[in-house]
């Protein structure tokens, strides 16, 4: 009987991975649909252009904005199930621990990716000093970072 390779070890025993695995994609598909449909015309046209790139492989960064109420969690929502469907990771992170509750799976930015609270000129984040969280990224189809801007300040 052939032995498991060392990734496929590795990743049975990363908690983050199996969080990031343990869904339906049926239950997924239903919830995308559901949701899908209720999107404005605006939100639809992000959508398609976010997912063209994603499907396309092209990469990119999209910054959505809008005022409190807006729908942009609606959209998050929306694209989180999208792409879960397809059996992809997805990140949802925040940069706030209030706003990462509202996503679904939402982690707050500073755990996730490891950034030191007290930055000083020589701040770096230390994913590389945690196998699980890197081999998670670099596993992750694609990253929302609500309120991005914000971890700027």
């Amino acid at each position: 009987m052939p032995f498991p390779d060392d990734d496929s070890i590795a990743a049975s025993t990363n908690q983050f991975m199996n969080e990031e695995l343990a869904y339906n994609t049926q239950v997924m598909t239903g919830e995308f649909q559901r949701l899908y449909n209720s999107l404005t015309e605006e939100q639809r046209n992000l959508y398609n252009e976010i997912m063209e790139a994603f499907d396309e492989k092209n990469g990119g960064v999209f910054f959505v904005y809008g005022y409190g109420g807006t729908g942009k969690t609606f959209f998050w929502k929306t694209l989180f199930a999208s792409i879960r469907s397809k059996a992809k990771i997805i990140l949802n992170v925040a940069t706030s621990g209030i706003a990462s509750l509202l996503l679904e799976g939402g982690r707050n930015a500073h755990f996730i990716f490891l950034i030191p609270i007290n930055l000083t000129k020589d701040s770096t984040c230390s994913i590389t000093k945690n196998p699980d969280i890197c081999n998670l990224m670099k596993q992750t189809d694609l990253t929302i970072w609500d309120e991005a801007p914000m971890t700027l300040i």
